[in-house]
């Protein structure tokens, strides 16, 4: 299994389109990516605009196939100022 921790640095004035945006990508990625365990989204309590998606996966192959999925390449691009993300393996 790989866990992700994605942090999303979203600009203040397009915060509230990019949430709204992305609660389809979430359902999305549960609903249709293969491979996906867990996909969630969560809001920093000391920064409203760092959003985090904590994602699980069954192999690095799954997160591969769905950053190529039409709903990641969509969305990220338009809306992510600056990303962290950090993959992380069972052990």
């Amino acid at each position: 299994m790989v866990v992700v921790v994605a942090k999303h640095f979203v600009p203040a004035e397009r915060r509230e389109e990019y949430i709204g945006m992305m609660k389809k990508f979430v359902k999305d990625t549960n609903d249709f990516d293969r491979g996906c365990i867990l996909f969630e989204l969560y809001e920093s309590e000391e920064n409203p605009n760092v959003i985090t998606v904590i994602e699980k996966w069954e192999d690095a192959d799954c997160i591969d196939e769905h950053k190529l999925a039409p709903h990641f390449t969509a969305v990220l691009p338009q809306f992510v100022e600056k990303r962290d993300v950090t993959r992380y393996i069972s052990l």
